[in-house]
């Protein structure tokens, strides 16, 4: 599994410094996860904001990572890292595509989290960090298990007391599909779909 510090050294320097609330435990299992994917993988992003996920998906693989987002919510304050690069009154998309210029396999898409057609191939990873709430997060995890190739990974963050629907929705999926729930890192969690 890649290092942390590996997987910052394998960003640009002008770009490493991405607005976010993941924990570097779960950056580091994000890259470990993406170094697998075949080149003419995919990787599907929901919720991205500014791309402090996306980019560590991105710059680990070269498959194509498609990041979900409506970006259009902005918090009223943010105190993580990186704080003085983020415009709280700024455009969220013009934000994230700034970030994340330098990440020529990012595909951003405007859209809700979950409902609707998606005309993609099956992913070999969906990563949902949308909505930490019921009925969303139900929503969410049902919509994208479909998408799923056989022996993919759906996956998700924020697997944590302060977030019951994360942690209810992601032991429910790794029920229906008679696998092991898996907790990496600090709050993430993962379902291995049967192959």
């Amino acid at each position: 599994m890649t290092s942390l510090n590996q997987a910052r050294d394998q960003q640009p320097p002008a770009l490493r410094d991405i607005p976010g609330w993941m924990n570097p435990k779960d950056l580091i299992v994000i890259a470990g996860l993406a170094a697998a994917v075949p080149p003419d993988g995919l990787i599907v992003e929901v919720g991205s904001w500014m791309g402090q996920s996306t980019q560590a998906w991105a710059a680990n693989t070269s498959a194509t990572v498609i990041a979900i987002d409506l970006w259009k919510w902005m918090p009223k304050e943010y105190k993580g890292p990186f704080g003085d690069t983020v415009d709280l009154k700024g455009d969220p998309l013009k934000q994230f595509l700034a970030f994340t210029a330098h990440l020529p396999n990012v595909v951003p898409i405007q859209r809700n989290s979950s409902g609707g057609d998606w005309p993609h191939p099956p992913a070999d990873i969906v990563f949902i960090d949308a909505m930490h709430q019921a009925p969303w997060v139900a929503e969410d995890v049902a919509y994208w298990e479909t998408k799923v190739k056989p022996g993919g990974i759906i996956c998700g963050d924020d697997y944590a007391n302060m977030f019951p629907a994360v942690k209810e929705e992601a032991a429910a999926c790794a029920e229906r599909h008679g696998v092991p729930l898996e907790t990496p890192g600090h709050k993430f969690w993962m379902v291995r779909l049967p192959g």
